[in-house]
């Protein structure tokens, strides 16, 4: 992410200082995802995964008369997925899939900047920096595949469903999400895809207590949530002999079309998927 926006509007250094103590320049956000899936029987499907994310936000910060650059860095554990998958419709070209996720809150939401930190000296980062939402959420998703020897498609809808507030004070918004696809196989082991992704987010509900709005954009619980539209093109590629033929490779690069965003929110610039699996 880059930039600070106000619906379409992109935002000053100056403007954002005007409102708070720091100007967020750009985040990196990386998330690693360990997946485990198990077949109990041919229609029903358990799976669990683990998350460890990393995250690191440049900012400038108004010294009076001097603007001082810094950054914040944070890197744990996040909130742990379990998800039980059963196929209500299972043809040869057609498969209806319905799920039931539940997110464990084992991603810390408490991490603090260290004594020597310019603007959160033994202070907790704001929500964005956390490593998990401090909440056990509910996931219902119902997903549609079609399936032919060239093509595949599908479409499937997800949400989010938070159950309380943290101990801090707050809770994540309520999430859904829309996702339909299409890829065709071009080689025997290559196949392209497109892949489009509609989502929207309600704000973030109460406050973290202890954390000051008033330091920059992500502190501000109101500057959360709201819509979004990407596409992803990807490539899949998976060999049908050698010993390689149960490992599959896929990649995404994701490019946004349309964000409108509650209150002021730094927007994506671009987002990269990679993932490797194997059948055992």
């Amino acid at each position: 992410m880059e930039g600070v926006v106000s619906g379409n509007e992109r935002l000053t250094e100056t403007e954002q200082f005007a409102h708070y103590q720091a100007a967020s320049v750009y985040m990196d956000m990386d998330m690693h995802m360990f997946m485990l899936m198990y077949g109990v029987t041919p229609r029903f499907t358990l799976m669990g995964m683990a998350h460890y994310n990393s995250n690191y936000m440049k900012m400038r910060m108004n010294m009076g008369t001097v603007i001082h650059g810094h950054a914040m860095q944070t890197s744990g554990m996040g909130d742990t997925k379990l998800y039980a998958m059963y196929k209500c419709r299972s043809k040869q070209s057609e498969k209806i899939i319905t799920t039931l996720g539940v997110s464990i809150p084992t991603g810390s939401t408490r991490i603090s900047g260290k004594a020597t930190h310019v603007m959160y000296p033994l202070a907790r980062f704001p929500y964005a920096m956390q490593m998990g939402t401090g909440t056990w959420d509910i996931m219902p998703a119902l997903t549609y595949l079609y399936q032919t020897a060239l093509w595949n498609a599908g479409v499937q809808a997800h949400a989010t469903i938070r159950s309380g507030f943290t101990k801090l004070g707050y809770r994540w918004g309520n999430e859904v999400q829309l996702n339909a696809w299409l890829a065709r196989r071009m080689l025997p082991f290559l196949s392209t895809s497109l892949r489009t992704e509609a989502a929207y987010a309600e704000c973030i509900k109460g406050s973290d207590r202890d954390l000051e709005i008033t330091k920059e954009v992500a502190a501000n619980p109101a500057n959360y949530g709201g819509s979004r539209y990407l596409i992803y093109p990807g490539v899949l590629v998976q060999f049908e002999k050698s010993v390689l033929r149960s490992f599959r490779w896929s990649a995404e690069y994701g490019l946004p079309v349309f964000e409108s965003r509650f209150g002021w929110q730094m927007p994506v610039k671009r987002s990269f998927n990679f993932s490797v699996s194997v059948a055992f």
